[in-house]
């Protein structure tokens, strides 16, 4: 397992500006009952009748109800009263009580503005900048914004922050945002002391200093702001303007995470399942993994995955694992890349797929990932997924090698002749070998009397040849392998193939008709489970288990040879196949594994 990876630390800067904001109560005086209220507003008097609706629509001293807040608004909003212009226009620009109307909306906010009304500018700016109801235009947001403003309004003074910080409609200005940021945030503006929290967090157009990043942290988060609340439980975490204190980063991630906060939810979930300052516990690590996942966060994701292959805090389960794994490496992260193509490869969670293996490992490989480029190295080295090719083979090993990759060192130096023992064999021991075995498949499957493509300039076309040359491979390469051992799994493989001569001889065209096809369906047989390919490929790296490894796929290889798969009534090879899986998977450690 590749360490866990921290990532997305710090929201998405411009993220941190929410471009809607609630209605400011401009009536501070509408403090009168129901009582004092309904016959005043029932003779018609305007600022009864707005007051009557904002307190229905506050429901605070009686029950909420928007149909009458709406009602009274309305008839408040029809003799000019700007504060109901406004408040009507904002129930129909966030849907609130009513269908969401942007036109109405920005009718009743161009009434309310024009009357000089704080709250009508603000949102007759926030409708252009958003594009709501008219085409957008920073310019004249800006214009309303700043109207707004020049009445103390900490709304327009904060977006005014966000044009400048995004640059939207003029160059962008840090220290403009920082400006109009300051001014919101001393009127208790959340969203403005957040960001200009990121700013002393950052050192952005200002000195960082921690201190007063977490002072501005601290006033958003006790407001509810849920990106503010991660920033302090980062700031505890990290020790940044404070002790370190990961009872207090824990507490505030929490807050942050029950409030949806992707961010908070990856980090909660690392400090328990990496016990940081709490006993690790994956059960309680895996929820909040699966909640940022599904969120998108790639890291998340990738952490889950890690969760389910190797069955922390759940069952095992290798097609989520790999579900999510693919899921962070479609959105670039190397180490997912990596473990995805190796899955492939090894056929775990999903179907073997070569092809599939050597495209991931593409990926992570030209990112710099040091296991794709060793991984890559060796699909090369022995064509998997892609033509033989050792001139890429070295390529890729000495990036590898490059990283201080100790397996591709080795095999680099070995390639080049520099001596070294092998971590994955020299393809050209084997290619002889494995073409034969291919070679044989391919006959006896399609009827053909000479050998692949890759042989019949050399041996002619004599199918019996093709047993003679793997017999060759094991004389001449018995004394040359690292480890006395692999020359006699050469044998038993080798041994393996002349028993199915009779089945090479049918497919030259001699032997009966009666037995060809029973030997050609065992042959066929062995061929499609590609034992050959699925252990011998994968104990190729360490010399240690080559040998078992290679002897149970010959055992494997060789239930498919002495029985006849396409009678039901043959069970026997079953339990033969059953068994020698079971010890090749045993013997597998040195295939490409998910770090």
């Amino acid at each position: 397992m590749h360490q866990t990876r921290v990532a997305a630390l710090f929201c998405i800067f411009a993220a941190c500006g929410i471009l809607t904001a609630a209605a400011q109560d401009p009536a501070d005086a509408c403090n009168l009952s129901l009582a004092d209220l309904q016959p005043r507003a029932s003779t018609g008097e305007p600022a009864a009748q707005y007051c009557l609706g904002l307190l229905y629509a506050k429901g605070t001293t009686i029950p909420r109800d928007l149909n009458q807040a709406i009602l009274w608004y309305r008839k408040a909003a029809e003799q000019g009263n700007a504060e109901a212009q406004d408040s009507l226009g904002s129930l129909y620009f966030y849907g609130t009580g009513i269908p969401k109307d942007p036109a109405a909306a920005v009718f009743w906010f161009q009434k309310a503005a024009a009357q000089a009304n704080s709250g009508g500018q603000f949102h007759l700016g926030l409708s252009y900048q958003n594009g709501s109801g008219v085409p957008q235009d920073y310019a004249q947001a800006m214009s309303w914004y700043q109207q707004s403003a020049a009445q103390g309004d900490a709304r327009s003074q904060y977006q005014i922050g966000v044009l400048y910080q995004n640059g939207w409609g003029m160059p962008r200005d840090d220290a403009q945002a920082i400006s109009w940021y300051q001014k919101a945030a001393a009127q208790g503006r959340a969203q403005a002391q957040n960001n200009l929290g990121t700013y002393y967090l950052e050192g952005t157009s200002v000195a960082r200093d921690y201190g007063q990043a977490l002072y501005w942290f601290q006033k958003a988060a006790a407001q509810g702001n849920s990106t503010a609340q991660f920033y302090v439980g980062l700031m505890y975490e990290r020790g940044w303007g404070t002790a370190q204190d990961w009872a207090q980063a824990r507490y505030w991630y929490q807050k942050s995470a029950a409030l949806g906060q992707p961010s908070a939810q990856l980090n909660l979930a690392l400090i328990y399942g990496e016990g940081r300052g709490v006993a690790q516990d994956y059960t309680q690590a895996l929820p909040w993994y699966q909640k940022a996942a599904a969120q998108g966060v790639a890291d998340a994701q990738f952490n889950l995955a890690v969760m389910y292959s190797k069955g922390w805090g759940t069952d095992q389960d290798k097609v989520q694992a790999f579900h999510w794994y693919k899921k962070a490496a479609a959105q670039g992260l190397r180490d997912a890349q990596n473990n995805v193509g190796t899955m492939y490869l090894n056929g775990e969670g999903t179907t073997q797929d070569f092809a599939q293996a050597f495209y991931w490992y593409q990926k992570a490989a030209a990112q710099g990932d040091v296991a794709a480029q060793f991984n890559l190295g060796l699909m090369y080295y022995h064509g998997l997924g892609t033509a033989q090719d050792d001139n890429q083979a070295l390529y890729w090993y000495r990036k590898a090698a490059a990283q201080g990759d100790a397996d591709a060192q080795n095999n680099l130096a070995v390639l080049e002749g520099n001596g070294g023992q092998e971590a994955v064999p020299k393809q050209s021991k084997w290619a002889s070998f494995f073409g034969a075995l291919n070679t044989v498949a391919t006959v006896a499957n399609n009827g053909m009397t000479a050998g692949s493509s890759l042989y019949s300039a050399e041996h002619g076309g004599g199918v019996n040849a093709l047993v003679n040359t793997v017999q060759n491979v094991n004389a001449g390469y018995n004394g040359a392998m690292n480890s006395g051992d692999n020359g006699d799994t050469l044998a038993t493989l080798a041994d393996t193939l002349q028993k199915t001569q009779s089945t090479i001889n049918l497919a030259s065209g001699s032997g009966s008709s009666s037995g060809g096809s029973s030997s050609m369906a065992a042959a066929n047989a062995c061929s499609t489970s590609q034992p050959y390919m699925m252990y011998l490929g994968q104990c190729r790296s360490n010399h240690s288990s080559q040998a078992p490894c290679y002897q149970a796929a010959a055992a494997l290889c060789q239930c498919y040879v002495n029985a006849d798969p396409s009678n039901p009534s043959v069970t026997s090879w079953q339990a033969c196949v059953t068994n020698n899986t079971a010890s090749a998977n045993s013997l597998r450690s040195s295939a490409p594994t998910i770090q």
